[in-house]
């Protein structure tokens, strides 16, 4: 935590040093003027579109993703405007393509580095031991079949906002930008669909193929004390190996993978015993906390 904070510090530093080294230059005040409005517009579309996710999935899934949520998120959408638009520019294909890169961009890091539910109540920066059971992962289904289209469109919204605004307030001299009435009414007909087909598949699609159930029943061998083949006692079983892959991650963060094995063990004389494992063993990168990965 204190490097990751660290980082971010010597970004703002670094940007500082950008600010005060361009004042000392002898930039033309038109110039000077469009760097500040291209940078407090993308500053205000990267939380406008952050905001508007993070309230979205609240009302989703009944649960606020967390403070953390919201600042990295706008650490990693503010950036990519700016850079998209100094790359691509603004012109009427520019805010398609930027608005759908943007929302891949956020599902991905939700996916691989951004668990819901941080910070937890009690802050803590040097402490091991993991978050409380309230932190935890998406699944791949609330990820990319519900929230990813609706990322989408609020990022195109905002983008198309965001060029039509600087391209309303710079000269014209340094951005042309005409959008016709048929191309809008065709980008809008696609953001409909975007989501009403998210919402569809995600309603009928349902997580059958993470999971899996095995069973098996006949004769079995049971020894008692020592391993030996004199020991050994012919008996009749029954297993069940029940698997579900809930979470794809390598980590200790809920949700947990759920495997169940019941096992009905019957000998000669009648006696029958039932075997039950559904508990985790420690299996984790730093090898400390519970997981079936």
């Amino acid at each position: 935590m204190p490097v990751h904070f660290s980082i971010y510090y010597l970004g703002y530093l670094l940007a500082l040093w950008f600010w005060r080294h361009h004042q000392k230059n002898n930039i033309i005040p038109q110039a000077q003027n469009a760097i500040k409005k291209t940078v407090i517009t993308a500053l205000i579309m990267a939380a406008s579109i952050v905001i508007a996710i993070g309230i979205v999935q609240t009302i989703i899934k009944n649960e606020f993703p967390g403070v953390t949520w919201f600042i990295v998120r706008l650490a990693v959408s503010f950036p990519f405007i700016l850079g998209w638009w100094a790359v691509v520019g603004r012109e009427r294909t520019s805010f398609v393509t930027g608005g759908i890169l943007l929302a891949f961009l956020l599902a991905a890091y939700t996916h691989y580095l951004a668990p819901i539910g941080l910070p937890n109540p009690s802050l803590r920066i040097f402490d091991l031991d993991a978050p409380p059971a309230n932190v935890h992962w998406l699944s791949y289904q609330d990820e990319f079949l519900l929230i990813l289209p609706i990322m989408m469109v609020i990022s195109l919204l905002s983008f198309y906002e965001g060029n039509q605004y600087l391209n309303r307030q710079l000269p014209e001299k340094i951005i042309e930008n005409k959008i016709p009435k048929t191309w809008t009414l065709g980008t809008s007909a696609s953001l409909v669909i975007i989501l009403v087909v998210g919402i569809i598949v995600f309603k009928f699609t349902g997580s059958e193929a993470h999971r899996t159930t095995i069973t098996s029943s006949g004769p079995a061998i049971i020894g008692t004390g020592q391993f030996s083949a004199n020991n050994n006692t012919g008996v009749t079983a029954d297993l069940t190996a029940y698997v579900e892959n809930v979470n794809d991650h390598r980590t200790p963060l809920l949700p947990h993978d759920q495997v169940n094995v019941d096992a009905t063990i019957t000998d000669a004389d009648g006696n029958v015993w039932k075997i039950s494992a559904n508990q985790p063993l420690v299996s984790d990168p730093q090898g400390r906390f519970t997981t079936w990965s």
